[in-house]
């Protein structure tokens, strides 16, 4: 009974991390794919028009510790004639519990400061501060990619204590057969 307990709790793990790992793989990619080429977007310059920290409370309290901050910016600039008005400083928002980290960037980014913002050309309505890099994704994907390979090793635990194996020839072998002489 331990035996097939173990097994299903394997089971459930490795079904979850790999679905987890999955799901944020796709939204993560889904997040990263209108940026791909940020980098090479048409550099302008650009207005802070509002500059804030976002405070989020984790456990629904205000208790100070459990407050993640994320640095909020609206921008406005100019394309092709035409005004834009641009939130994203970054494809992946960055969260931190560590509020002086955000107190020196809000400072850098105050209202009415300008900024080098990163223009999609083809689409002028985008637009970013910090442009996607290669590290980026690396450093997004490299979580997901270890708990897939946990949860993937759980199965593989799985499959190895339920003795399914598969035989190379069409007669497998009994113990009786083996000890025969």
């Amino acid at each position: 009974m331990n035996l097939l307990k173990s097994k299903l709790v394997l089971l459930l793990i490795g079904c979850s991390f790999c679905f987890a790992s999955t799901y944020y793989v796709v939204l993560t990619v889904g997040r990263a794919i209108p940026f791909i080429h940020s980098s090479q977007w048409k550099r302008t310059a650009a207005t802070i028009v509002q500059s804030g920290i976002d405070v989020d409370y984790l456990s629904g309290g205000e208790i100070a510790s459990s407050a993640v901050y994320e640095l909020f910016l609206k921008y406005e600039y100019m394309y092709d004639g035409v005004s834009y008005i641009g939130k994203v400083v970054s494809p992946f928002p960055f969260k931190t519990n560590w509020l002086p980290l955000y107190e020196k960037k809000r400072i850098q980014f105050q209202k009415g400061s300008i900024i080098i913002i990163y223009v999609n050309p083809k689409q002028p309505e985008r637009a970013t501060i910090y442009p996607l890099q290669t590290v980026d994704i690396v450093l997004q994907l490299s979580g997901p990619i270890m708990l897939f390979l946990c949860g993937f090793g759980c199965l593989l635990m799985v499959r190895r204590k339920s003795g399914w194996k598969h035989s190379r020839s069409n007669n497998p072998v009994t113990p009786q057969q083996r000890y025969e002489t």
